[in-house]
């Protein structure tokens, strides 16, 4: 991203209210230096569901200002840069009450993949998930993405896969308990929801991979897909493990020799409600 980001010097009054009903560009020119990128999404306080401040407690309330995408210097990705703006410490007065001025924004860049059959002039349009990845990570997550859109390519024309591969599909089957229990044909699954795959193959086929959420080449997943037997080679030498989670209900993890993925373990979940 060629512009610099910065705070205004002048920023101008605004209640809490009045920052909710902005659009984001409008957000992102009342807090941003002139010369920003084009501003496309925005979030004004804590985006989980959190209790208010006690009376008389300083808080700092934080804003997110998302920047629109363009293509990456990473070959098949596109990026965008993610400003995190926090307001002075102040006492929440409520909505009407006037905000405290910005006192500091710091910025991440975020990467989504663009599919094959995608311009990269789309990514200032691009609705996927994006990730993060740390500067530390981030040779080896755009090393391990390509990885897998080509292990995708061979399972989809059903050449040898180099690895072992399976699928815990979940969503297939919580699709078939909730059929079973509601009887409203508006809100019944389809078919294909409640088929479940059984496939490794398949399901790598089906990998959403422009739609990652989150990539770590360096730890395993909280799910702990990979079995103890299959951390370590036939020499007992632990194998990296690596994690993603892709288009809302998919986690991968995945153990490596090498740098090449050697075993993937795949659940499809319906993720509980956020």
């Amino acid at each position: 991203m060629a512009a610099a980001i910065a705070l205004r010097t002048d920023p101008p009054a605004m209640t809490f209210a009045e920052s909710r009903a902005m659009t984001p560009a409008q957000l992102g020119d009342a807090l941003l230096a002139p010369g920003h990128p084009v501003v496309v999404a925005a979030d004004v306080g804590l985006r989980a569901p959190m209790p208010p401040p006690p009376p008389g407690a300083l808080y700092q309330m934080p804003i997110t200002l998302v920047m629109a995408g363009e293509a990456s210097q990473e070959a098949g990705f596109c990026e965008r840069v993610v400003a995190h703006v926090l307001l002075a410490p102040s006492v929440f007065k409520g909505g009407m009450a006037p905000l405290s001025p910005p006192v500091s924004v710091t910025t991440e860049r975020t990467y989504s993949r663009l599919a094959e059959n995608r311009n990269s002039t789309e990514c200032a349009t691009e609705q996927k998930p994006y990730f993060s990845v740390s500067e530390t990570d981030a040779p080896q997550s755009f090393a391990l993405i390509r990885q897998l859109v080509a292990l995708q390519a061979r399972a989809k024309s059903h050449r040898r896969l180099p690895l072992q591969v399976s699928i815990d599909d979940q969503s297939a089957l919580m699709a078939r308990d909730f059929a079973r229990n509601n009887k409203d044909p508006d809100l019944r699954p389809s078919k294909e929801e409640m088929t479940a795959i059984t496939s490794g193959r398949v399901a790598l086929a089906k990998l959403p991979l422009d739609a990652i959420a989150y990539i770590q080449p360096n730890s395993l997943s909280y799910r702990g897909l990979i079995e103890p037997a299959e951390r370590v080679n036939s020499q007992g030498v632990p194998r990296a493990l690596a994690t993603m989670f892709a288009g809302g209900e998919w986690t991968v993890d995945m153990a490596l020799e090498d740098g090449r993925i050697v075993v993937m373990r795949i659940l499809r979940q319906i993720p509980p409600p956020s």
